[in-house]
C-alpha cells in the first residue's frame, strides 16, 4: 500500500524485487537491498523506478526506502546532482559515486530520525554505509558540498513529499499497534 501510495505522489514506479524488479531495471545486482535507476542511467525505462529487494516487516526497510528516494533528488528535474545525472560518472568516477551514496545515505539517516523511525540497527548501518564511502574515496564528511546537498535533498523530501511522510508514519504507528495487540492474544 506504501509503495502504491508513493508511485502516485511521486511519479516514481516502486517494485517489489519479488515480481523481477532488477530484472526489470536491467541491473545485476540481486545482492543489494535496493535500486534506483531512471532513464539516463537505463535508457529502455519510460520513467524512474526504485526497487525494493526487502520485506516492509525488515528493520531496514524504511532506511532504503528512504535511500533511494534520497537518490531520486538528484534526478535533473529535481535537483540534478551528477551522480545521478551523469551516469558515466557514477560508474567509473569512485569521488562521484561516494560523495552520492553519502548524499543518500545522510539524507536516509535524517528522514528516519524526523519520523522518528530510526534505531540501533539503522543508525548503526547508516554509520557503516557513510564511513566505508567515505574511506573508500578519501571522502572528507565534513565538506560544506556534501552538508549542502544533504540538506537539500532533506529539504527537498520534507518539502515536496511530506503528506507521504506522513502517511508513512501513521502506517507505522498502526503496525506497532497491531504488533503490541497481538502480544496479547
Amino acid at each position: 500500500r506504501i509503495l502504491h501510495e508513493l508511485t502516485e505522489r511521486t511519479g516514481i514506479d516502486f517494485v517489489s524485487s519479488k515480481r523481477g524488479g532488477f530484472r526489470i531495471l536491467g541491473i545485476m545486482a540481486a545482492f543489494a537491498r535496493g535500486c534506483y535507476s531512471c532513464p539516463n542511467r537505463v535508457p529502455f525505462l519510460q520513467r524512474e523506478a526504485i526497487v525494493l529487494n526487502l520485506e516492509p516487516s525488515d528493520p531496514y526497510w524504511y532506511s532504503v526506502l528512504f535511500h533511494e528516494l534520497a537518490h531520486a533528488t538528484g534526478h535533473q528535474a529535481r535537483l540534478s546532482r551528477i551522480g545521478i545525472v551523469d551516469m558515466h560518472a557514477y560508474a567509473y568516477d569512485l569521488g562521484v559515486k561516494a560523495i552520492e551514496e553519502i548524499i543518500a545515505e545522510s539524507t536516509a539517516r535524517l528522514v528516519l530520525r524526523q519520523l522518528g523511525l530510526s534505531n540501533q540497527y539503522t543508525e548503526s548501518q547508516n554509520e557503516n554505509y557513510i564511513l566505508h564511502f567515505a574511506r573508500e574515496a578519501n571522502i572528507d564528511l565534513s565538506s560544506s558540498h556534501i552538508k549542502t546537498e544533504v540538506d537539500r535533498a532533506y529539504s527537498f523530501i520534507m518539502e515536496h513529499w511530506a503528506d507521504f511522510l506522513d502517511t508513512v508514519k501513521n502506517e507505522t504507528r498502526l503496525m506497532e499497534l497491531m504488533r503490541e495487540a497481538n502480544r496479547f492474544f
